[in-house]
């Protein structure tokens, strides 16, 4: 990161208290810039944090990381400068001061956020994040791992905490200090009819509730 080139994002730091009370790792709140609104995606369950700038109606895109101390590098490279200056609306000769935007954006931070809907979560799950099997998405059931103790094959990977934690944020809260993974389809299959023997009356109970 170039030093000169930084910003602190001070106004995220109420948020982020407030997504840790609330026991969440993302929220999304409102930013508008130009009379062109972005739904601002902020993620802290992600090393660095990081922030997109998002429209959820259309496909764009423009992600930030957040290093230590809240800070930014508002340096832009010329791919997403001129992603950015296009949805502003800027003339071909008019110049984007990307430091300008991101002070302005911290002065309009909310301290409040929501969540988004399933759907919408799988297309940024798919578009952003780089699991290895981008295309399963879908709830299918739970891998009790602490079954095997003596078999280290079998154990959860990181990658499946990091999905279940954007996709279904109630699982990953009950599963997270545990030795167990989520089962991803790529396709919905229907709810998994599986007997409480198998996992439990709590989980069974949680897989049951699930909206999918």
């Amino acid at each position: 990161m170039n030093r000169e080139k930084t910003l602190v994002l001070n106004g995220l730091i109420p948020l982020y208290k407030k997504l840790k009370m609330s026991d969440q790792t993302y929220g999304i709140f409102t930013y508008v810039r130009n009379t062109m609104e972005f739904d601002v995606f902020f993620d802290t369950g992600n090393i660095p944090f990081k922030i997109g700038f998002l429209r959820i109606k259309d496909s764009f895109q423009l992600w930030v990381n957040i290093e230590d101390g809240f800070t930014i590098d508002y340096n832009l490279d010329s791919n997403r400068s001129k992603k950015l200056k296009v949805y502003l609306g800027y003339s071909d000769n008019k110049k984007l001061y990307t430091k300008s935007f991101f002070k302005d954006f911290n002065t309009k931070i909310s301290s409040t956020f929501s969540l988004l809907d399933r759907e919408k979560l799988r297309d940024i799950v798919k578009s952003t994040y780089k699991f290895i099997e981008p295309e399963k998405i879908y709830f299918g059931g739970f891998k009790m791992y602490y079954k095997f103790k003596t078999n280290s094959r079998y154990k959860r990977q990181l990658e499946n905490l990091d999905k279940t934690r954007l996709l279904y944020s109630d699982v990953y809260l009950k599963i997270k200090d545990k030795s167990i993974s989520v089962s991803y389809l790529s396709k919905y299959a229907g709810k998994p009819i599986k007997s409480e023997s198998k996992y439990g009356k709590e989980l069974s109970r949680l897989a049951k509730s699930l909206d999918y």
